[in-house]
């Protein structure tokens, strides 16, 4: 396939891209609706070294210090140690395990500062759960770093800043999710359209036409509304593009073989009210116009319709030949006198 095929494919489509574009912004709404709100209250730490303590080192030794003890923090934050003193501090109803998973730290970047996060339904319980988190996480710290139980800790964390009250849920997000859902439908439906391309079989342009068939294209006969109330090209527009398209299979067929020009014409179709009698009639009337001797035999032996598009008798034709009971020129009818040119249409 080539880039305009992929093109013709998606603007014939576009309305099951656009299904599933609204079935994704559905989908990602109704779960967005369905998802419990979460909350999230974060309480910001400080390390720092004591620059006053015995056998202390420099500030500036003391700095590089409280940075490395930072970045081994954020780890230790979420641990079960911590997670169980939260547990015992504020009475909830959780195990150390699930409360972990609420919990996450992280370094802020070149400073001595650490900020842990709470995730929770309850925002009130969120900003709880944090604040206890900052003290039980500063307790165990300084029990840790501390050499012995006479002599301060080497490293010191404190809370900084005490967690706020969430007032605006953090998941779901709902413009996050329709987006996401709108763009995933639209993939599903650019995939849908391609894959339903390649399993339809169905004959819908030229190109499947001519793919199909592997022969050349004498003519589009476009679709025409007015064609209904005037099937025939003679009580149209003479210069319209649905006579011009008769006059232009008309020229080619002419040239199919131009040493022995085809003289019986077979027009036909895989189910009934496809046109054919409205192209044959057309294309017969478009001979006669170009000073041809045309007869145009229905073949249809259950619903002839000629004598409906023509205006002729249809109570003897070519069933009456068939079976002996008329003759030939005595059931030719001549039909257009006068407005086909110089041609003739005979109609059995």
């Amino acid at each position: 396939m080539e880039l305009r095929d992929y093109v013709r494919v998606l603007r014939r489509s576009w309305m099951l891209m656009v299904a599933c574009m609204v079935l994704g912004g559905l989908l990602a709404a109704t779960t967005t609706w369905r998802t419990t709100k979460e909350y999230a209250a974060s309480v910001t730490m400080v390390v720092s070294s004591p620059d006053n303590a015995e056998g202390a080192a420099s500030a500036y030794q003391g700095s590089l210090l409280s940075q490395q003890r930072v970045k081994s923090y954020a780890n230790l934050v979420a641990s079960e140690r911590v997670a169980a003193s939260v547990i015992d501090r504020l009475h909830l109803k959780t195990t150390p395990e699930m409360l972990r998973g609420q919990i996450s730290a992280q370094a802020v970047p070149d400073t001595v500062l650490l900020r842990a996060t709470v995730r929770d339904r309850v925002p009130r319980r969120a900003q709880s759960i944090a604040d206890a988190v900052g003290e039980s996480f500063s307790l165990a710290v300084a029990q840790i770093e501390a050499p012995t139980d006479d002599e301060p800790p080497s490293v010191r964390v404190s809370v900084w800043e005490r967690a706020k009250l969430p007032v605006t849920p953090i998941s779901p997000q709902p413009t996050r999710n329709l987006a996401l859902g709108v763009l995933l439908g639209l993939i599903a439906g650019i995939a849908a359209a391609l894959v339903r391309f390649r399993l339809d079989t169905s004959i819908s342009g030229e190109e499947d036409a001519r793919e199909s068939t592997d022969l050349p294209n004498l003519a589009m006969i476009a679709y025409d509304a007015d064609a209904v109330r005037r099937p025939l090209i003679i009580n149209a527009r003479p210069h319209s593009a649905r006579a011009e398209a008769f006059r232009q299979l008309r020229t080619n067929l002419q040239f199919v073989d131009v040493d022995a020009g085809p003289r019986s014409i077979l027009v036909s179709s895989s189910v009934p009210g496809e046109g054919k009698t409205t192209t044959i009639c057309n294309l017969a009337i478009s001979l006669a116009q170009g000073g041809a001797r045309v007869c145009l035999i229905d073949g249809d032996l259950r619903r002839p319709s000629f004598g409906e598009y023509l205006g002729v008798e249809s109570a003897a034709g070519l069933t009456s030949v068939l079976i002996g009971a008329a003759d030939l020129d005595d059931v030719l009818q001549p039909w257009g006198e006068g407005r086909v040119g110089e041609g003739r249409v005979e109609v059995l």
